[in-house]
C-alpha cells in the first residue's frame, strides 16, 4: 500500500534487496551460513546467471504466487482461487529455455511443467490468478477501501512533512509518514500493522485534523465513505479534463482519486516480444513452460499446447477505470460527470 500512496511502484523488490543486502540479521544469518547476500538478491532482482531459481522466485509459476492465491481465496473465503497446488508441484521438471541447444547445462535450465501431466494444472492455475484477480483483488470495493487508505496515508504525509501530526503518534509510524515510506531496513522491519493501527486510534482524537480524525475513525469502524463510480475506458483526454473539473472541488488523492489499472490474466510467451526487433533467443521470458520431464529437455511455451491460455494472452482483460470520491463530495462529483458524458 505504502507503494500506492507514494509513488514507488515495484519498490518492494528493492527494499527485499535492501533488507538483504544492508547490515542486520538477515546478512548476519545468511553469512553464518555461508550465502552470499548478493547472489540471493540476484534471484530478486532477475540479474542471476542461473534462470531457474529466478523461476521459483519471480515468475507466473513461483512459489509465492502458488502461495498467496490459496492463502488469500481461504482468508477470503470464495473458492475462485481454488487449483490443486499438490498436482502441479508434482508436475514440475526442469527443461531448457526455448531456442537453445538441448539438454543445456545448468545456466539454461528453466523451471517446466512435465507436459503428459502439467497442462491442465497450469491452465487451472492461471484461470484461478485470474478470477481472483478479477473478484477479489480488482473487486470495486477492494479497490475501494484501498482508496481510503491511500486517501488516509496522503493525508498523514502532508501533516508529517508540516510536523502537524499528533503528538501521540508513535515515532515508528511519524517517521515513516515523514519520509513518505523511505524508512532505513532497522526502522521498516520494526514497522508493523500493528504500529499503523495504533497511529490511526489516536488519530481519531484529532480534533485539529477533522479529516484525519474523519479518514482514520472510519476506516477502524469499517464505514463506507468512499463512494464508487465506473467510468468508461481510459480516454486520456477525457481523463485530463475530468481531473481538472474534480480539483476544483476536492483535493486528488485526499478527497478524491481515479483508479485505473491493467489487468494481465496470463503474459504469454510472445508478448514481451512485440513491438520488439529481438528474438526469442535473446530475451529472458516470464512465460509457464512445458517440457518432456527429461532433465534439461526442450522447453515450449505451455500455450503452444493450450487453446485457452494462447486466447488469453492474446487477448488481455479490459482495464479498469474507476474514480472514488469522499461521500462529502458526492453531489458536485456527480454533476461534474454528467456536465462531461461520462456518467
Amino acid at each position: 500500500m505504502a507503494e500506492r500512496a507514494f509513488g514507488m511502484r515495484g519498490r518492494h523488490e528493492k527494499k527485499t534487496v535492501e533488507l538483504i543486502t544492508s547490515e542486520g540479521s538477515i546478512q548476519e544469518i545468511l553469512s553464518d551460513h555461508k550465502i552470499d547476500p548478493e547472489q540471493v538478491a540476484n534471484f530478486i532482482t532477475g540479474a542471476s546467471e542461473f534462470r531457474i531459481l529466478v523461476d521459483i522466485v519471480s515468475s507466473q509459476l513461483d512459489a509465492d504466487r502458488m502461495d498467496y492465491i490459496l492463502r488469500d481465496a481461504h482468508s477470503t473465503g470464495v473458492k475462485y482461487g481454488s487449483f490443486d497446488s499438490e498436482w502441479l508441484l508434482s508436475s514440475l521438471c526442469i527443461g531448457t529455455e526455448p531456442n537453445r541447444k538441448a539438454p543445456g547445462d545448468a545456466y539454461d535450465w528453466r523451471l517446466c511443467l512435465d507436459e503428459r501431466r502439467g497442462l491442465h494444472s497450469a491452465e487451472q492455475f492461471i484461470i484461478a490468478r485470474m478470477h481472483m484477480s478479477l473478484q477479489v483483488y480488482f473487486h470495486h470495493a477492494t479497490r475501494g477501501w484501498e482508496a481510503h487508505l491511500l486517501c488516509l496515508f496522503r493525508e498523514a504525509a502532508a501533516l508529517a512533512e508540516k510536523n502537524e501530526l499528533p503528538e501521540s503518534t508513535p515515532d515508528l509510524a511519524r517517521e515513516f509518514f515523514r519520509t513518505k515510506g523511505k524508512a532505513g531496513p532497522a526502522q521498516f522491519l520494526q514497522l508493523d500493522e500493528a504500529t499503523i493501527v495504533c497511529a490511526m486510534q489516536q488519530w481519531t482524537f484529532a480534533e485539529k485534523h477533522p479529516r484525519l480524525r474523519d479518514l482514520a475513525s472510519s476506516f477502524l469502524a469499517r464505514r463506507k465513505v468512499f463512494h464508487c463510480f465506473e467510468l468508461p475506458r481510459s480516454d486520456y483526454r477525457v481523463t485530463m479534463q475530468l481531473s481538472s473539473e474534480l480539483k476544483k472541488i476536492g483535493q486528488e488523492e485526499r478527497d478524491w482519486l481515479l483508479d485505473s489499472s491493467d489487468l494481465v490474466s496470463y503474459e504469454d510467451f510472445d508478448s514481451i516480444f512485440r513491438g520488439s526487433k529481438r528474438t526469442p533467443a535473446e530475451v529472458s521470458t516470464t512465460a509457464v513452460l512445458l517440457a518432456e520431464g527429461a532433465l534439461g529437455a526442450p522447453a515450449r511455451p505451455v500455450e503452444a499446447d493450450s487453446i485457452m491460455l494462447r486466447a488469453m494472452g492474446d487477448n488481455p482483460i479490459e482495464a479498469i477505470n474507476r474514480l472514488y470520491c469522499h461521500q462529502d463530495i458526492v453531489v458536485p462529483v456527480k454533476k461534474v460527470l454528467a456536465a462531461l458524458g461520462v456518467s
